[in-house]
This record gives C-alpha cells, structure tokens and sequence, in this order.
C-alpha cells in the first residue's frame, strides 16, 4: 500500500505470492488486481504457496497459487526468492526451481 502513496520512481513494490494468494482466498484482493496497478514498480517477488487461508510457505507448485500469473509482470531485473519452509521438503523445493526457471524462462 505504501506504493500507492508515493509517485512512480520514488517507491517500488514488492509482491508476496503467499500472502496475497491468502487475501484472495478470503476475497479480500485479487493478485491481478496489485500486479496492474504496481507492476510498473515491481521489484521483486517471494514465490510461495498457500492452500486456503493458511500461509504456511509451500514450495511453489504445491498450493492455490497459479505461478503463471506473474509472467506478464515478470522480467529479469525483477528479483526472485524463494520463501517456502516448514513444511516444505528439499525435493519439491527443487522441482518447484525446475518449473518456475521453465515458467518465466530463466
């Protein structure tokens, strides 16, 4: 919300799938609805999953969360980390790398 207070170029945005992906399941936001108004100031994103209301950092691909909305806001100076833990496992940690590097072509 920070960014919808300053002018472009003075404040970029952050995007967190998880938690946004719980905002949504609750109907409080839509994904889409940040990315169009923010994506011009998108510097990075935390890629992780959700199911339901609870943000508990699944590895990507494992949850609620579509990855493949990103792409259009997604380019390579945009940072990328992943956020999953507990109770995320190592291996699909590794997939998840795997098909977000095919997702957005990195």
């Amino acid at each position: 919300l920070i960014a919808a207070m300053a002018k472009p170029g003075v404040c970029g945005y952050w995007h967190d799938t998880g938690h946004a992906q719980v905002y949504e399941n609750m109907g409080l936001l839509r994904h889409e609805d940040y990315l169009k108004r923010f994506g011009d100031r998108l510097l990075g994103v935390h890629l992780h999953d959700v199911k339901g209301v609870i943000d508990d950092h699944k590895a990507p691909f494992t949850g609620d969360f579509d990855f493949a909305i990103l792409k259009p806001f997604l380019n390579k100076d945009v940072i990328k980390i992943l956020e999953p833990h507990a109770p995320a496992i190592a291996e699909d940690i590794k997939t998840a790398v795997g098909r977000l590097k095919g997702l957005y072509g990195e």
